[in-house]
């Protein structure tokens, strides 16, 4: 593809459940590097992983830039700075009100239209979901 065919997406809000997962640290975390390095993404958009675990963000982040070193090869420090000030962690219980209050309150902060949730989960966890 070239330059001229890559477009920026709009501004949006991305809600990862299981957003501490293997599938989210192989594959979803690093496409969405590869995107914001690729300029198709902007950093005004936001990402919420959530974890049924208990863990701080600056937890979280250590972890995902971690596996994100792993993952994503010559990784351009600009590029995982902005992807890592992107990023929020949200703890919940699944299928519960408290669920509904974290994702919820994180999206009334923003003016953003376009949102993304991705169910990195079991199938089984989809219901609760």
């Amino acid at each position: 593809m070239t330059t001229e065919q890559k477009q920026l997406l709009e501004d949006f809000d991305l809600v990862i459940f299981g957003g501490d997962g293997d599938l989210s640290f192989r594959k979803i975390f690093p496409a969405l590097y590869h995107r914001l390095n690729e300029h198709q993404i902007s950093e005004r958009s936001r990402i919420l992983a959530v974890s049924r675990k208990e863990k701080g963000h600056d937890e979280f982040l250590v972890q995902l830039e971690s596996n994100l070193r792993i993952f994503v090869k010559n990784i351009d420090e600009t590029v995982l700075k902005k992807l890592l000030s992107m990023v929020s962690i949200g703890m919940i219980d699944t299928g519960t009100n408290e669920q509904n209050e974290v994702v919820d309150g994180w999206l009334r902060n923003t003016q953003l239209e376009v949102r993304v949730f991705y169910l990195a989960t079991p199938a089984a966890a989809f219901g609760p979901i």
